[in-house]
């Protein structure tokens, strides 16, 4: 499994390929850039955001219970977002997709 993220989370940050994580393992400098719902059914005014604060996290954890994240356009440097999925998956045994 942890052999799994890291090719993902590598691919992703190679290609423009978006990872589809559950909300609990956003956390601020990831870049959003899809929801599970429509943007018109959340309180953000883009459709894409960088997660800043964890007012806008929590804000996010309770309109969306997944999204999609693009590496590329995210702050948080690959490595940490690699080393923050790994730790959520071994300890939930949820799964990260790749979506391009």
């Amino acid at each position: 499994m942890l052999q799994n993220i890291s090719r993902i989370t590598r691919e992703a940050a190679l290609r423009d390929v978006r990872l589809k994580i559950d909300t609990a393992y956003v956390a601020p400098g990831m870049y959003v850039a899809q929801r599970d719902r429509p943007w018109l059914g959340t309180p953000f005014l883009f459709q894409g955001c960088e997660i800043t604060d964890s007012v806008e996290l929590a804000q996010l954890q309770k309109y969306c219970r997944f999204v999609y994240v693009d590496i590329r356009r995210s702050s948080m440097p690959a490595m940490e977002i690699e080393a923050r999925l790994q730790r959520a998956s071994t300890s939930r045994g949820d799964s990260i997709t790749a979506v391009s």
